[in-house]
């Protein structure tokens, strides 16, 4: 049996690897891709956020199929190599937080698939601040390191003589990604980057997560983001209003900027006709320490 072509796409917190996966699920082309998900925390909020998910395996009508890693990498490949005859290409999606080495280096021990990239994306609005940072600086030049393809993203955001003076920084990372565009294909050698970064020890971080069934305002909501502290990195998840209870909603924070935006709500379908779950709220939270950031906001729910 031929081994199965994977891509790894890893980037920090908020860099829009999902938007990514997103756009290739759509315009698949006839490609078959599986897709494991690696999100950080209890609850895996990106599965959700690719398609609407079952508990585990989300089944697309281009013949894709999108699976929830958890904490057990090698269990999901071996999984896909049982369906290995359905399946084109696999995709990882990383946690930002994530540590891409360690993807790369169970990827490229496990029989049955063969590494083909590692793609990471690059928010140019951010980059080079988070590059710069005590505390995460270093897991971003490891990112950045292992990376056969860099692309940029939130570039409408970004003039262009900044956009360019940043492709310049990049080239004095490496010289391969010096006209690193959006979309654009550089050459390398993802083994290279291997023996130099395995010694460099990965950042800890803190997850947190809570699901509740009962609902706040919106406005109750906005005013915890905006208050949130510098030692959180993200929060991503599912939120029911008291505004208008049957409606889900997508939150995201990161970098003191949030979103909120109206998601359909499909009911948590689930495997082999069991109930449909109730609707329920559902965060995860990411940050440098512990924080108490989460107990505060189930507190207003508990009110």
């Amino acid at each position: 049996m031929f081994d199965l072509p994977l891509t790894i796409v890893t980037g920090y917190l908020g860099s829009g690897k999902t938007s990514w996966i997103n756009r290739r699920l759509e315009k698949a082309n006839g490609i078959r891709y599986a897709v494991l998900v690696n999100d950080f925390g209890e609850l895996n909020i990106d599965v959700d956020l690719i398609e609407s998910a079952t508990a585990k395996t989300v089944s697309l009508v281009n013949g894709c199929v999108c699976c929830s890693i958890g904490n057990d990498l090698g269990k999901a490949l071996e999984e896909l190599r049982l369906i290995a005859d359905s399946i084109d290409w696999v995709l990882i999606e990383a946690s930002g937080i994530a540590d891409s080495v360690r993807l790369q280096n169970i990827v490229l021990n496990w029989p049955g698939f063969n590494l083909r990239d590692t793609l990471t994306l690059v928010d140019v609005t951010r980059i080079r601040r988070l590059a710069n940072d005590k505390f995460v600086g270093q897991h971003i030049h490891r990112q950045l390191a292992c990376a056969s393809e860099i692309v940029l993203s939130k570039t409408d955001l970004c003039q262009s003589d900044v956009l360019k003076d940043l492709q310049r920084w990049l080239g004095t990372l490496s010289p391969q990604f010096a006209n690193a565009t959006p979309g654009s294909n550089p050459e390398s050698n993802i083994h290279a980057s291997h023996e130099s970064q395995n010694e460099q020890q990965h950042p800890v971080f803190y997850s947190d997560s809570f699901r509740t069934t009962a609902h706040i305002y919106r406005s109750e909501m906005e005013s915890w983001l905006r208050h949130l502290d510098e030692e959180t990195l993200r929060v991503k998840g599912f939120v029911f209003f008291k505004e208008d209870p049957t409606l889900r909603h997508l939150i995201q924070w990161v970098d003191q900027s949030h979103e909120i935006s109206a998601a359909i709500y499909q009911g948590e379908q689930t495997r082999q006709g069991e109930q449909a779950e109730q609707a329920e709220t559902r965060i995860v939270l990411i940050s440098r320490q512990a924080t108490t950031a989460l107990e505060e906001l189930e507190s207003m729910f508990n009110d």
